[in-house]
């Protein structure tokens, strides 16, 4: 061994940041019984810590709490009044705990989870049921008090739904309507003054929209 090695060792462990390794924890794995985990795609944190990801194969959303406990959020069954989840892809979470998680292809909707438990879906794909329709609900982003967003990659626009339930699209297919179209809304953010950012995966594009 050089004798450099124990040297070049100790210059390194005393570099800011590297005098101790980062801890990694598996929090949640594929384990389970009559809920687990398959297909892991959304996850999103609040700001107590607790933990919410999806399982896009098998339709779920678990909640893992600080201390490691896990609990089911929502199934295939969605509200359990007909209104089934399939293929969840993103999760968020607003102020009041309330999670929410969006079905994408075959159902297009978007579903709360209260912190009681009770389960409302919020949209589906009616879209704003003035016309405007929700296809192929890819994403979507949870503002602090409650309003979603929700983005449709095959039907090229943006839904907002506020804490009453109202639905209104906010950007269809005509993008900023001075030819800069939107195509394949692929993702949506929102951020602290409620400003909405939609990217468009087929046109290569991202929009900002004010409130």
């Amino acid at each position: 061994m050089s004798p450099l090695l124990p040297i070049l060792a100790a210059a390194l462990l005393a570099l800011p940041g590297l005098a101790s390794a980062d801890h990694i924890t598996r929090i949640l794995d594929a384990s389970g019984t009559q809920h687990f985990l398959d297909g892991a795609r959304g996850v999103a944190v609040d700001a107590g810590g607790t933990v919410y990801v999806t399982g896009f194969n098998n339709a779920t959303a678990f909640a893992i709490d600080p201390a490691g406990t896990i609990t089911a959020l929502i199934d295939a069954t969605g509200d359990g009044q007909g209104n089934d989840l399939r293929r969840p892809r993103s999760v968020g979470v607003d102020d009041a705990g309330n999670v929410y998680v969006n079905g994408g292809t075959g159902n297009d909707s978007v579903f709360r989870i209260e912190p009681s438990g009770a389960i409302t879906r919020i949209l589906d794909r009616s879209g704003d049921g003035a016309g405007n329709t929700l296809y192929e609900c890819y994403e979507i982003a949870v503002a602090g008090d409650g309003t979603v967003y929700a983005v449709g990659v095959v039907s090229d626009n943006a839904f907002r739904v506020d804490p009453g339930g109202f639905v209104t699209e906010i950007i269809d297919a005509t993008g900023d309507g001075a030819g800069n179209a939107l195509h394949m809304a692929g993702g949506v953010a929102v951020d602290a003054d409620d400003n909405v950012y939609v990217v468009g995966r087929g046109s290569d594009n991202g929009f900002k929209i004010t409130p």
